[in-house]
């Protein structure tokens, strides 16, 4: 029989003392990561070259004001480190100046198809894809003049022209307050019914995808940088898909910050 020592007993009591707290340790819930905040701003592309209230210098300001961590822009992730002149051949100028402007702090969650992922676009392509072949077919085909095709082209044309006065009377806040957003989801939902049963389906299709595709990007990004402050910037028309996926996917892990 082991002889207990009044060292032995010692001991065992000290441990006694311990395994409580250590038990608790090892059951207690890991820490709660702290959420990312994003903001997801919309550019305007070229337009940014005559809108007065929202040119570039207003755009580049909104992100520098924000003070991000990371910095994410309408460019393919093959893209990024790309020749100056090739990527300047594909992308709008706001999204190549931002690139450079935060570098390492940079990432790109464009998309232009499956068949392009991991190559680089063709120098062709806006000739010979099948999406741009039917944005270019689509004014003059014979199946979308039917009178009941021309009477929700009707409705398509009503919607963008209150698109074009948004867009003509806008701010950056007016822009990225849901109320763009809200008429890109009926101008698509209505293209959609447009372009039904004909060979245009699939650009309708494509248009669904990319946003799909660029929000999921940015979902991916986003839950896994926690506690970071990440600035978004993208196409006035996919603001929308964008946010709502965000809030969706990430509620509790991102915490969504309004464009001043």
């Amino acid at each position: 029989m082991r002889k207990i020592t009044k060292r032995t007993l010692l001991g065992g009591l000290a441990a006694l003392a311990v395994a409580p707290h250590a038990l608790a340790a090892r059951h207690r819930a890991p820490a709660r990561l702290k959420p990312a905040t994003v903001m997801v701003v919309a550019s305007l592309h070229k337009q940014h070259l005559s809108d007065k209230r929202y040119g570039y210098d207003r755009l580049y300001g909104l992100v520098h004001a924000f003070r991000p961590d990371w910095v994410g822009v309408e460019i393919r992730p093959e893209d990024m480190s790309a020749d100056p002149a090739y990527v300047g051949t594909w992308y709008p100028l706001e999204m190549r100046e931002l690139k450079d402007e935060y570098p390492g702090r940079v990432f790109g969650f464009d998309w232009f198809g499956d068949d392009l992922t991991g190559r680089p676009i063709p120098a062709d392509w806006r000739d010979s894809n099948a999406v741009k072949q039917m944005e270019r077919d689509s004014d003059n085909a014979p199946e979308l003049k039917t009178p009941a095709k021309l009477k929700i082209k009707t409705r398509l044309d009503a919607i963008q022209a209150r698109q074009q006065v948004l867009l003509a009377n806008t701010t950056p806040r007016g822009l990225n307050d849901g109320r763009y957003d809200a008429l890109c989801v009926d101008y698509y939902n209505t293209l959609r019914d447009y372009v039904a049963g004909t060979r245009f389906e699939a650009m309708s299709q494509f248009y669904t995808a990319r946003d799909a595709h660029l929000a999921a990007a940015v979902v991916a990004f986003v839950k896994g940088h926690p506690g970071q402050r990440i600035a978004i910037v993208t196409g006035a028309d996919h603001h929308g898909p964008v946010v709502r996926a965000l809030r969706e996917q990430l509620k509790g892990k991102a915490v969504l910050a309004s464009v001043a």
